[in-house]
């Protein structure tokens, strides 16, 4: 299939929402959290100098936040180690109370009395 966009791409502010349905890291149980990445991106992306804010569920412990820090922070490798030179600021980690839920046809995330959204699922794009 042969197909051309032109254009421009940007970004601006991005949430990204995610639910650890099972997950250990080095040793530390993850299972059953929740947590989300705030991005606050320039007009031109690849410039770097991304400000990215770490919203905790409250049910993390101590040990837990340590341990998810070192895997949002890059440190532990993976993808976000790839985001890491873009990333000029990180203004901290907050907790907060994060409820997740699906329900067969999307996923619904609240955080605190700020953030509620929902992501219809699944779809596609056809040419």
């Amino acid at each position: 299939m042969a197909w051309r966009l032109q254009g421009r791409y940007f970004e601006c502010r991005a949430l990204l929402a995610y639910h650890v349905e099972s997950g250990e890291v080095d040793g530390v149980d993850v299972s059953g959290l929740n947590f989300a990445l705030f991005l606050d991106t320039p007009p031109v992306p690849n410039e770097g100098n991304r400000r990215v804010g770490v919203f905790l569920d409250e049910a993390v412990s101590d040990r837990q936040a340590a341990r998810l820090g070192l895997v949002l922070s890059g440190q532990a490798g993976g993808p976000p180690a790839m985001l890491g030179p873009l990333i000029g600021e990180m203004p901290g980690v907050q907790k907060a109370r994060i409820t997740y839920h699906e329900d067969g046809r999307g996923h619904h995330v609240s955080i605190a009395d700020t953030v509620d959204v929902g992501f219809a699922a699944p779809f596609s794009w056809s040419g």
